[in-house]
């Protein structure tokens, strides 16, 4: 197996990517990491993917990682807007380049918490260009506080600019994910696992205060995601698994949100829809003490759709 960074140009952005391959791989995965994280926090799944045959790439989103240059400028998507559709085009642009360099392999796609918002909306577009789509950490949030959210956002933002990091916006959008936990980071949210916990908060690419222009665009992806026509609009024979944990705040109490997205997308005719829940984990399932058990249902689940494929 090898590992590799390289920088693709998308538009007017230079994204960092890595890519982890093995020899004669069967398939390739494409991971979109979440919120104010990175995709090199991906690094032992993406390992442990490619030793058992699948290439994987994950690149740095706009604003985040060695995308967004200097910690400073993490949640910095630039001055002309339209950050969230801009970050799905150069998820294409990657699937482009995985295609070109793996010609005939067929292509997954993993997201994780934003970036599973940005799958969604990818696959609604783009969708006939996958083998398989794999969804971790999702759900949606209710369309009027959306709105209020937005509002608020464009408000700070037309007042101090694009660059100006919110404390409010942050804490309307983040602020209640950690109320269930005990702990003082205010991280404890995403893994039950202290040591996951003390690795986000010490690196400066995760979990700082967002600006309030990336707040407006996360909104208006997160209400993108769950709109009827991106349910309609994913092809009826993608393959689909959506994997939440049991504490999971991001999909609401009980995971309510993430199982309105599964009922959606059965609604619009999914055939081949796998739902999982992990009993005792929180919001990143793939860093979590009992991660092997996602890792292995994951593989699984891919292994199967190479061969249907």
């Amino acid at each position: 197996m090898s590992y590799s960074e390289f920088a693709l140009t998308s538009g007017a952005a230079e994204l960092s990517v890595y890519k982890w391959v093995p020899d004669n791989p069967c398939a390739a995965v494409q991971i979109s990491h979440g919120a104010v994280e990175h995709a090199r926090r991906y690094d032992d799944f993406a390992r442990f993917l490619a030793l058992n045959g699948f290439a994987v790439y994950a690149n740095d989103h706009r604003g985040h990682g060695k995308t967004a240059g200097l910690p400073e400028n993490v949640t910095y998507l630039g001055d002309t807007g339209g950050g969230f559709m801009q970050m799905v085009e150069d998820m294409h642009c990657l699937i482009l380049r995985i295609k070109s360099d793996l010609p005939g392999l067929p292509v997954f796609l993993l997201g994780h918490s934003m970036g599973s918002l940005m799958a969604r909306v990818y696959a609604a577009r783009y969708g006939s260009e996958l083998a398989g789509l794999v969804l971790t950490g999702t759900g949606r949030v209710n369309p009027a506080l959306i709105a209020l959210g937005r509002g608020i956002a464009k408000t700070i933002t037309a007042l101090y600019g694009r660059r100006h990091r919110s404390p409010l916006c942050h804490k309307l959008m983040f602020g209640t994910l950690n109320r269930p936990f005990k702990g003082g980071t205010g991280s404890e949210f995403i893994s039950s696992d202290d040591a996951v916990v003390k690795a986000y908060v010490a690196d400066e690419y995760c979990g700082g205060t967002v600006t309030a222009a990336f707040a407006d665009e996360l909104l208006y992806g997160t209400r993108l995601a769950f709109r009827r026509e991106t349910f309609e609009n994913t092809p009826r024979d993608l393959p689909l698994f959506i994997g939440a944990g049991e504490f999971d705040t991001m999909g609401g109490p009980g995971l309510k949100q993430v199982k309105k997205d599964v009922a959606d997308y059965r609604r619009a005719g999914i055939k081949d829809l796998e739902f999982h829940v992990y009993e005792g984990m929180r919001h990143e399932i793939l860093n979590e003490k009992d991660k092997q058990r996602v890792y292995d249902d994951i593989l699984a689940w891919l292994k199967k759709r190479v061969v249907k494929s």
